[in-house]
């Protein structure tokens, strides 16, 4: 039992090491990402409505369809408060 509970620790300190490399990985490709994209895109010519490259990339990536770009734009662009108390028509 002592030897199957030392090898799960050893294994156990391998994986929180990996993780933590891969974090770190993460963390640094975040950060570089961030400074090659770091300029603002207007979403409509002379809307005055901006986000990053990176944040609209992202979501153009993430999302499958039309409605569901549409949805990830409003989570960018208001907070939860704002779209939990108002309608796409005004009616809240």
């Amino acid at each position: 039992m002592a030897i199957a509970l030392s090898l799960f620790l050893e294994q156990y300190k391998k994986q929180k090491e990996k993780y933590k490399e891969l974090e770190e990985k993460d963390k640094d490709l975040e950060e570089e990402i961030s400074i090659k994209s770091s300029d603002l895109v207007e979403l409509v010519p002379g809307s005055s409505v901006k986000l990053h490259r990176a944040t609209l990339e992202k979501i153009r990536v993430t999302s499958l369809n039309s409605t569901t770009l549409a949805r990830n734009l409003a989570r960018e662009l208001f907070t939860d408060e704002e779209l939990a108390t108002h309608s796409l028509y005004g009616a809240r």
